[in-house]
């Protein structure tokens, strides 16, 4: 990655991030509606999610508990093909107190036709037009505002690791048994960013060429995953980050935007930086120079990438707002 920005000036990287796609489940980003027991996705505008107070953030059948113990990391996958990263939020749970995900198994009872009663809509008690009783509710049925308020039981599941990473449709929540599997996830992304050509931008379906394969082996080598430690999520972190949700869910998704759009744009970086924000948690471009030039991370990125993923940092700290 020191490579790249030694090999290329600051309008050469300028124009990467311009020309950088944006990421999509439709494209980039790997999702499937049969895969809910482990990745749920929060549709934009996110105007069908809630807080509530038993099964914390709500979306449909779903429900989502972060826990009280939570440890807070931002996920950075660095792709060096190009100069790209992708980020992401990281909330490790002990295994005492995991987080609780939950959803909503409805029950649905099949009688054979011949077993159905005719039904009359005029009969008594059943409240057709010319029944006495048209205007009164018997009083086992509950009424319509009573039933909005009204939330099913949820089957829940413990998850030690929860990624929280922003895509174009919305936010996607992948529940992972440890952080080297939420850095597969990352890499994953970044490594179909890294082998998508003009004439090839969907995945291939059916097995893979020699050179396609050797292809995705180059890719993979050539992503680096950096995880930070920034600190413990604050009491209420289910409420916080379904608020934080909620608000960037309604703006626009875009890769690179004006310094005044900032505050109605939002991707997975701005993403990132709004949800310590919103925690109150400090992450500065400092620290992420500071990692970068670790030694553990120094041969791989170094300062160089530290300072320009510095500069790029403190310029959303300084545009973005929570």
């Amino acid at each position: 990655m020191g490579t790249y920005f030694s090999l290329h000036d600051a309008a050469f990287w300028e124009q990467t991030i311009s020309e950088a796609p944006e990421p999509s489940i439709w494209s980039n980003v790997r999702h499937s509606p049969l895969a809910l027991h482990q990745r749920l996705l929060l549709h934009r505008p996110g105007t069908g999610i809630y807080f509530s107070h038993t099964s914390g953030l709500r979306q449909g059948g779903t429900g989502l508990v972060i826990s009280e113990s939570s440890e807070v990391s931002l996920l950075v996958g660095f792709e060096e093909t190009v100069g790209r990263l992708y980020s992401a939020v990281v909330l490790r749970a002990p295994e005492s107190a995991p987080h609780r995900y939950g959803r909503e198994l409805e029950e649905v009872t099949l009688k054979h036709p011949a077993n159905r009663a005719p039904v009359s809509p005029t009969s008594p008690g059943m409240g057709g037009a010319c029944s006495p009783d048209a205007t009164r509710l018997p009083k086992n049925i509950p009424l319509e505002m009573e039933k909005l308020h009204q939330e099913k039981a949820l089957q829940e599941c413990g998850w030690p690791c929860l990624l929280i990473y922003a895509v174009k449709e919305g936010v996607l929540l992948f529940f992972c048994q440890d952080v080297a599997e939420c850095e597969e996830v990352v890499c994953e992304v970044a490594q179909a960013f890294a082998t998508e050509t003009p004439a090839d931008s969907q995945p291939s379906k059916g097995p893979l060429s020699g050179t396609a394969s050797g292809a995705n082996l180059a890719a993979s080598l050539k992503v680096k995953c950096v995880e930070h430690c920034v600190g413990r999520a604050p009491p209420g972190s289910t409420r916080l980050i379904t608020d934080l949700i909620i608000g960037d869910l309604k703006r626009e998704f875009a890769v690179r935007c004006d310094p005044e759009e900032q505050p109605n744009c939002t991707n997975c970086a701005v993403f990132c930086l709004r949800s310590m924000m919103a925690m109150q948690l400090a992450v500065r471009g400092y620290d992420i120079k500071a990692v970068c030039e670790s030694p553990k991370y120094r041969a791989s990125l170094g300062p160089k990438v530290g300072e320009a993923a510095c500069h790029a940092w403190e310029q959303l700290w300084r545009t973005a707002r929570a």
